[in-house]
C-alpha cells in the first residue's frame, strides 16, 4: 500500500507540474505498452500503438530471436515525427519468452518518402519498422490487431508456464514435466470428462510432441475432439484434417470426418458440460512499477544560397534547437482477480531559440488509473487516456468502461473532454459520450462492434456517429474494416478496409482501402469560415450562423481523401526479404462557400474558396531486407519508389545498414537519393537531394542506452528561370534513454 501511495504522489505531483498542454510535439509517441493473452497453447502479443497503424509485412518467416514488422503510418505528419526510437519490454507474465520491442527501427528522413504531410507540405516515409527481439528463438504468426491501432503477434507458451491470471487454473492437475505417454493420455480423458476442453487440448498436445507412439492416432484424433467442444471450430477442423491425412484408413476416420462436416455445415456446437474457467482465479499477489526516462537534445541548421538573374544572395536559418524530455511509469498489481494500473506518461519540449514559431511545449499524454475485475466480468478506466476505437478518434480526458455480458458479448460505455492542448487558440468547451456492443472472444475467428457516439461543442451537436468494426482472422487471413456514418451530416466520416493474406506459396498478400473526410466532419471547421468570430469558436459562430448554415458550411469546406494500397511480399532466401506494393492518393475538391450579407451579422458576407480535386498520385515502391548480408547479424535495407502525381515526377532511393558490434555497439548508416521533376508552376523544374546520415548507439548498461546521430542534406534545384538554388541542411541529435 505505501508503495502504491508513493507512486500516486508522484503522478500527481507530475501532473500539477507539467500538465499545461499543448497542441502538438516536435517528437511523436505513438508505441504503448503491449499485453500478453493465453489463447489455448499458444499466447496472443498484442502491440498497442496511440494512432491507427497498417500491419504490411514481417521478416523472417521461419523460427528465430528476431522479428522485423513493416508498418505503414496512415498520417504522414505523425509518421514525420517520429525523430527517436522508442522501446517497450515485455510484461512480466512468464507464460512466453520475455521481449524487447523498439520502434523505429530506423529513423527515415523526410523530403524523400512516399507521401505529403498536409501541414508541412514535406515528403514522408510511412513505412516503418517494429523490431521485436525474443530471449530464445521462436516461432511467429503475425496479423491485424482488433482494431486498426495494434498488431497482433502469436507465439507458442512455454513448455512449463508458469501460472499468472492470465494461465486458467485447472481442476484437473496437468502432469508432471517427464510424465509418460500414457500418463498424459489419461490426464488429458480426465479434463475432457470434466469439461476442461483447453486443459484437455494442452495435455493431448504435449502427447503428440512426443515421438510417435501407440498413443500419438488416439491423441490426434481427442485434441480435435477437444477443440470441437471448446467451440474452437477453425482449429478443429484443422486437427481432423491432419487425422486425415495421416490415419485415412483409420477405424476413427469415419468417426472424424462426420464431425468435420459438423464443422463445415455449421451444425457443429460446444458441449454442454464445457466448464467454464472464468470464475477460477489464481492466488496471484504481484507489484510491477517499470517505465523509462529519455532526454535528447535536437539541432538543425540550414544554409541556402540563392541565384536570381546572376544575383547571389545567402540565408542561414536556425531550423530547431530542442531539448526533449519524456518520462513514463507504470505501477501494475495484480492481486487474485483484480488487475490494476496507474499509467502516466509525459513529454516537455524546451526550445532555446524564442519566438512565435520556437514555444516551449508539454504535451501530458497518459494519466490514467485501469481497473479490471476478472471475476465479475467488468473493467474501467479513469483520466487522460488514448482513444483509439468505438468512435472515440483522439485522446480525451474521461471514463471509459465495459462489462461482460457472456463470453461473447460485452457492452462498453465512455464519456469525457476531446485533449486540444492548452495552446490552442480555439476556445470551444466540447464533450462527448457513447457506447457499444462488443461481440466475439479474441480467439473467435470474427468479432467486433457497433458503436454510437454523441459530441457537443458550445451546445452545438457537431458530431453523432453510428459504426462499427469488424474482424476476420484465420491461419492465412486477416481483415479489419471500419465505418463511421454521421446522421446529421448524412454523410460517411470514415470507410476502412485493410488485409492480409498468406497464400499456399508462403507469398503475403496486404491491401488498404481508406476514404474518410479530412478532418472528420466537427464543428471548429467551420471557423475557416468564419475566422473573425469572437470568441473563436464554435460559440462564435452561432453568433453569425445559424446551426443549419453551420453544418452546411462544415460539410461544403470538407475535403475527402482516398487511398488504396496493393502489395505482396516473399521471402526468396534464407536472408533476403522483397516486397513492393502500388499506392494511389487522392483528395477530393470542396465546393467552397458563398454567402451573401443578406441575413447574416457580417458585412459582405461570406467567402470561402473552392478547392480543385488534387488528382490521382501513384506510388510504385519496391523494398528488400537482408539480415547477415555485410556484417554478422546485421540488417540491410534497399528502398526504391517512383512517385507519379499530376504535378511531377519524383524517383527515391533509400539504402540502410543497421549493424552490431561487440553486442553493445549500434551504428546505423543510410543514404537517401531523390530526384523530382516538374512542380505545380514550374512544369520543368528539376530538384536533387542526397541525404547521407550516420547514427551510434551504446549500451550503457542492461537498461541504459546512450545515442547520437548526425545528418547531411544537400538540395539543388534549377527552373526554366535564371533562378537556380542550393541549400545544405545539417541536423544532429545526441541523448540517453534509461529504462526501468
Amino acid at each position: 500500500m505505501v508503495r502504491h501511495i508513493k507512486v500516486l504522489i508522484l503522478l500527481f505531483w507530475a501532473l500539477s507540474t507539467y500538465a499545461i498542454g499543448a497542441t502538438t510535439s516536435d517528437v511523436a509517441q505513438i508505441l504503448d505498452e503491449p499485453d500478453v493473452m493465453a489463447v489455448g497453447d499458444e499466447a496472443d502479443i498484442r502491440i498497442n500503438f496511440t494512432v491507427p497503424v497498417t500491419y504490411l509485412r514481417s521478416f523472417p518467416d521461419g523460427p528465430s530471436d528476431t522479428l522485423r514488422i513493416t508498418l505503414n503510418i496512415p498520417d504522414a505528419c505523425v509518421a514525420e515525427q517520429l525523430r527517436v526510437q522508442e522501446s517497450k519490454n515485455s510484461p512480466r507474465a512468464r507464460i512466453i519468452t520475455p521481449f524487447t520491442l523498439t520502434f523505429p527501427e530506423i529513423i527515415s528522413k523526410s523530403q524523400t518518402g512516399n507521401t505529403v504531410c498536409r501541414i508541412t507540405g514535406n515528403r514522408v516515409d510511412t513505412n516503418k519498422t517494429l523490431l521485436m527481439h525474443f530471449d530464445s528463438i521462436s516461432t511467429y504468426k503475425v496479423r491485424l490487431g482488433d482494431d486498426n491501432h495494434s498488431i497482433i503477434v502469436r507465439v507458442p507458451l512455454r513448455a512449463e508456464p508458469i501460472a499468472t491470471f492470465v494461465t486458467p487454473k485447472f481442476t484437473v492437475a496437468a502432469p508432471p514435466e517427464n510424465a509418460s505417454a500414457k500418463d498424459l493420455m489419461t490426464a488429458g480423458k480426465a479434463a475432457m470428462a470434466a469439461g476442461e476442453y483447453e486443459n484437455a487440448t494442452q495435455i493431448f498436445n504435449r502427447l503428440l510432441n512426443l515421438p510417435p507412439n501407440e498413443y500419438s492416432q488416439d491423441a490426434q484424433e481427442l485434441v480435435g475432439n477437444a477443440r470441437d467442444k471448446n467451440g474452437d471450430f477453425a482449429k478443429a477442423k484443422i486437427e481432423y484434417e491432419l487425422y486425415l491425412k495421416l490415419y485415412p484408413q483409420s477405424e476413427g476416420a469415419l468417426r472424424v470426418n462426420t464431425r468435420l462436416a459438423a464443422i463445415e455445415n455449421g451444425t457443429a456446437r460446444v458441449a454442454e458440460n464445457k466448464f467454464s474457467t472464468k470464475k477460477q482465479i489464481n492466488q496471484v499477489n504481484q507489484n510491477n512499477v517499470f517505465g523509462s526516462l529519455s532526454q535528447y537534445y535536437y539541432g538543425s541548421k540550414t544554409m541556402t544560397d540563392t541565384t536570381n538573374a546572376g544575383v547571389k544572395t545567402s540565408t542561414r536559418t536556425t531550423d530547431q534547437s530542442a531539448l526533449v524530455t519524456s518520462f513514463d511509469i507504470t505501477d501494475r498489481w495484480r492481486h487474485n482477480q483484480y488487475d490494476d494500473k496507474l499509467v502516466f506518461r509525459d513529454q516537455q519540449t524546451h526550445n532555446f531559440p524564442k519566438g512565435p514559431n520556437f514555444i516551449d511545449i508539454n504535451r501530458l499524454n497518459a494519466a490514467y488509473w485501469d481497473h479490471d475485475d476478472k471475476l465479475l466480468g467488468y473493467m474501467f478506466r479513469l483520466g487522460r487516456q488514448p482513444g483509439n476505437s468505438q468512435g472515440v478518434l483522439g485522446r480525451f480526458d474521461g471514463a471509459f468502461a465495459k462489462y461482460s455480458i457472456n463470453d461473447n458479448y460485452r457492452i462498453t460505455g465512455v464519456a469525457g473532454v476531446p485533449d486540444n492542448g492548452s495552446h490552442s487558440s480555439i476556445l470551444t468547451n466540447r464533450h462527448f459520450y457513447g457506447t457499444a456492443l462488443e461481440f466475439g472472444l479474441p480467439s473467435s475467428t470474427f468479432s467486433g462492434n457497433v458503436y454510437a457516439i454523441q459530441q457537443v461543442a458550445d451546445s452545438l451537436t457537431e458530431r453523432r456517429a453510428l459504426g462499427s468494426e469488424l474482424r476476420y482472422f484465420n491461419n492465412s487471413t486477416s481483415l479489419f474494416g471500419l465505418v463511421d456514418y454521421d446522421t446529421i451530416y448524412h454523410d460517411v466520416n470514415i470507410a476502412l478496409l485493410q488485409g492480409n493474406w498468406t497464400s499456399s506459396n508462403e507469398i503475403t498478400f496486404n491491401a488498404l482501402l481508406d476514404h474518410r473526410k479530412s478532418p472528420i466532419l466537427y464543428g471548429e471547421t467551420g471557423i475557416q469560415a468564419v475566422p473573425f468570430a469572437t470568441p473563436l469558436s464554435v460559440g462564435g459562430l452561432r453568433k453569425v450562423l445559424t446551426d443549419q448554415q453551420i453544418y452546411s458550411a462544415i460539410k461544403d469546406i470538407t475535403a475527402e481523401t482516398d487511398t488504396a494500397l496493393i502489395g505482396a511480399t516473399k521471402q526468396i532466401t534464407p536472408k533476403w526479404q522483397i516486397g513492393g506494393d502500388v499506392r494511389l492518393n487522392r483528395t477530393k475538391g470542396t465546393k467552397g462557400i458563398d454567402l451573401s450579407p443578406t441575413g447574416l451579422n457580417v458585412p459582405g458576407g461570406i467567402l470561402v474558396t473552392a478547392t480543385p480535386n488534387s488528382g490521382i498520385a501513384y506510388t510504385y515502391s519496391l523494398q528488400a531486407i537482408g539480415t547477415n548480408t555485410i556484417f554478422a547479424d546485421d540488417t540491410s535495407v534497399i528502398n526504391t519508389s517512383f512517385v507519379d502525381d499530376p504535378h511531377y515526377y519524383a524517383e527515391i532511393l533509400g539504402l540502410t545498414n543497421v549493424a552490431t558490434f561487440r553486442t553493445k555497439w549500434h551504428v546505423t548508416s543510410s543514404l537517401n537519393l531523390y530526384h523530382q521533376k516538374g512542380d505545380a508552376i514550374q512544369l520543368d523544374q528539376r530538384t536533387f537531394k542526397i541525404a547521407p546520415t550516420g547514427r551510434i548507439s551504446y549500451q550503457l548498461f542492461d537498461n541504459g542506452l546512450l545515442e547520437a546521430e548526425l545528418g547531411f542534406e544537400k538540395t539543388y534545384q534549377d527552373d526554366n528561370t535564371n533562378q537556380k538554388i542550393r541549400s545544405t541542411r545539417e541536423s544532429m541529435f545526441v541523448g540517453y534513454r534509461w529504462d526501468f
